[in-house]
């Protein structure tokens, strides 16, 4: 897995928030994309499109409403209206190679929201 964030002071800190709650994430390799710092989706797929095909799990850390832009797109059944601030979609997809990505068939694997955090406290 790469786990790869924006260069966004906010995004570092996100990083480092949840790097220190979550021991596995803390031990794998951080990369800091300038790429990931757009609020397009379509520039996320092109992205996307230039990843090394070796890798097949990326977490990334990035901007709204690109991620949310991103996610629709890749899992257009999902319909998400928007990925709050510290939201957290895991997507599964079977495409063979990143190169010829164009999405669409993805599933929304599992979606972390802020909101049903609070719930489980109360």
């Amino acid at each position: 897995m790469r786990v790869i964030t924006s260069p966004a002071r906010r995004a570092q800190l996100t990083l480092e928030g949840l790097c220190s709650v979550w021991s596995e994430l803390a031990h794998q390799r951080h990369v800091i994309d300038e790429s990931l710092y757009t609020f397009s989706g379509d520039d996320l797929v092109c992205w996307l499109q230039a990843q090394d095909d070796g890798v097949d799990t990326f977490f990334l850390i990035g901007h709204n409403p690109a991620l949310t832009e991103l996610i629709n797109h890749c899992a257009p059944a999902a319909a998400l209206e928007n990925l709050p601030t510290a939201g957290y979609a895991r997507l599964v997809s079977h495409a063979s190679a990143w190169r010829g990505f164009v999405g669409g068939d993805a599933q929304l694997a599992d979606l972390l929201l802020p909101r049903s955090l609070e719930q489980e406290r109360d």
